[in-house]
């Protein structure tokens, strides 16, 4: 009775978070000012709740049961990207990517290095993409404020962390300020890097490694240009912070799913090249220095990266949503990855299973 309470309360949560965006979306559009106070009751909302919240996840939640849509800054309705999410498992979460934007907003330190008008289109799209996901039919998918619930005391260590593996990049450099005072030009940056760390890091999704430093921080700073937080940065050229800030980002995004997903024992799912990257690299990290790290959340996580990159989305299109979740919920689909380790075997098991899915599918549809 009372696991039916919880849930029936969190679904009551869920409408009451749909209600609230269709409010703020309307006051949005006719007062664009109004984002600041958008964010404010975002925050206010789901602290509100995050008790409830919190106990979702420590006790309603069986290991490896659930599957965490994060490092997302959106889950892409439109563009059908929830089908493939939900290939998998049978509890689903979408780690709320307002209000990840909202808290990494209001702990700015100063908010006119925010592109305001940047912003406002960005906090727009996500009120849209999350009021779609709240509408849809048999609402698979909870929508909840996971990485930012109730995890301030622990954000100051990741932060620590992530600027501490952050200069372990470089060869001679020991504090940020150091780094700040030192790095002042894009070659500046590559001349302290360690040769290792040049090849190694990913500046953003669509960077090509066998580039030279200067064309892929090029990129960088042009993919930067879109991102709220960092066009000011590329705007005044400090391409000192636009590094920082990119690099810091990543890291501490990867550790704070690592985190996660080992407290809840929740699976990551992550379509971001750059954040898979991250986070893969920080499991690696551990299991080859032989700390604790679970292998088996590790490779679903790899297994759902793949899904994520195979899936052909023009097949669902002959179906409807409903009728897929009945396909997915009777098909006897294999996900034991226990014995294997190896990227090749995991790509055969992710192969298999969308060949099986696909064909049921057809069927459906014919």
């Amino acid at each position: 009775m009372i696991q039916n309470q919880l849930m029936d309360r969190l679904n009551q949560i869920q409408d009451e978070y749909k209600i609230l965006l269709l409010k703020i979306e309307d006051s949005l559009t006719r007062n664009p000012d109004y984002v600041e106070n958008i964010l404010d009751s975002v925050l206010i909302f789901w602290k509100k709740h995050e008790t409830l919240v919190d106990i979702f996840l420590n006790y309603q939640l069986k290991r490896y049961s659930a599957y965490l849509y994060t490092a997302a800054d959106y889950l892409d309705i439109d563009g059908l990207e929830h089908y493939p999410f939900l290939a998998q498992g049978k509890i689903h979460i979408m780690d709320d990517p307002l209000a990840k934007m909202c808290d990494t907003t209001l702990r700015l330190s100063s908010h006119e290095k925010i592109n305001t008008q940047a912003m406002i289109e960005h906090v727009s799209f996500l009120i849209s993409d999350n009021i779609k996901l709240l509408e849809l039919e048999e609402r698979p998918i909870w929508l909840l404020p996971v990485r930012g619930n109730n995890r301030t005391e622990e954000s100051s260590e990741i932060n620590s962390l992530a600027e501490q593996l952050f200069l372990n990049l470089f060869m001679d450099i020991e504090s940020i300020e150091a780094y700040k005072k030192t790095c002042c030009t894009i070659v500046d940056i590559k001349n302290h890097l360690r040769p290792e760390s040049i090849d190694g890091i990913l500046l953003f999704n669509e960077d090509v490694q066998e580039d030279t430093f200067e064309a892929r921080m090029e990129g960088l700073i042009s993919h930067s240009t879109k991102v709220p937080f960092l066009r000011y940065f590329c705007e005044v050229k400090d391409y000192n912070s636009v590094f920082l800030l990119s690099i810091i980002g990543y890291l501490i995004q990867a550790i704070d799913i690592f985190l996660l997903s080992e407290e809840y024992k929740v699976i990551p799912y992550i379509r971001s090249k750059s954040a898979f990257y991250y986070y893969s690299w920080l499991c690696y990290q551990h299991l080859e220095n032989e700390i604790s790290a679970d292998k088996i959340l590790f490779k679903h996580a790899i297994y759902c990266h793949l899904i994520y990159l195979a899936f052909d989305r023009s097949i669902v299109e002959k179906i409807s949503l409903k009728q897929y979740l009945d396909i997915i919920s009777t098909l006897d689909i294999n996900i034991d990855l226990m014995e294997m380790m190896d990227l090749k075997d995991i790509k055969k098991v992710v192969d298999n299973n969308l060949a099986t899915l696909y064909s049921k599918i057809n069927e459906e549809a014919n």
